[in-house]
């Protein structure tokens, strides 16, 4: 029985061990100075992107947190070969590149790069994302964003912008301006928005409250449910699914 209780705990603490050398992490800064009215680039494979605009200052900010699921040694190999991270400025474009190139054999150790980005106002933003999750909040600008997989949040924001996403939920709220969105699977909730809204939807739901504007929709399946819209609603195909229409001061075209 003892000798039982000793291997219980020798393997424990095994696996402790073997925990916590299997997961390294760093933590690296960029930075680089507005001069005008500069557009920003982003190409960013895999891990999450935290996107904020904030008042008084004139610099872009990078907080690049790098994970490699291996020991330190290890880690430091991959990050010295094949990291990419990278801010950038040419001409009136600044470029962030966050990636780890890919072998031709494949790698099966995990990787990924976790980006806290800081910006003043700007002229446009242009992102171009593998997986992982998306957060944007306040930014107030022109916007293009093509998106593998992971949930999207975008919070108080405005401009024209355009939105390609191909799985992964999108969560929408106190928004204004001209949106398109081009969605693959996963449910979408708007609330709170002002502006014209352009949605073609493959599969999920899709709930959009208290909206101030034109709203075409054209979806695939699942549910739709709109609430409370002030303006002219245009629904090319209902799909299937369930279609809810409340409160409604406007036309209904379907």
């Amino acid at each position: 029985m003892r000798a039982v209780s000793l291997f219980i705990v020798l393997l424990f603490l095994i696996l402790t061990f073997s925990f916590m050398v299997s997961a390294y992490e760093e933590t690296r800064n960029l930075s680089v100075i507005l001069e005008g009215e500069e557009e920003l680039i982003i190409e960013a494979k895999s891990g999450y992107l935290q996107i904020q605009q904030v008042d008084d200052t004139d610099q872009i900010t990078v907080e690049a947190v790098i994970r490699v699921d291996t020991g330190e040694k290890r880690a430091r190999e991959i990050i010295e070969k094949k990291l990419k991270l990278s801010l950038e400025k040419r001409k009136n474009r600044i470029y962030l590149y966050s990636y780890f190139h890919s072998d031709f054999f494949g790698d099966s150790i995990k990787k990924g790069i976790d980006l806290f980005v800081k910006l003043p106002a700007i002229k446009r933003v242009d992102i171009t994302a593998g997986s992982g999750a998306i957060s944007i909040d306040g930014l107030d600008t022109d916007l293009n964003l093509v998106d593998g997989s992971g949930k999207i949040e975008i919070r108080d924001c405005s401009g024209e912008w355009n939105i390609k996403d191909g799985s992964g939920k999108i969560e929408i709220s106190d928004c204004s301006g001209d949106w398109i969105i081009d969605d693959g699977s996963g449910d979408i909730m708007i609330n709170n928005m002002e502006g014209s809204l352009v949605l073609n939807d493959t599969s999920g739901g899709i709930d959009i409250y208290n909206f101030y504007g034109f709203i075409q929709l054209q979806d695939g399946s699942g549910p739709i449910n709109l609430d409370g819209i002030e303006g002219d609603v245009v629904i090319l195909e209902a799909g299937s699914g369930s279609l809810s229409l409340k409160n409604i001061n406007g036309n209904v075209e379907k």
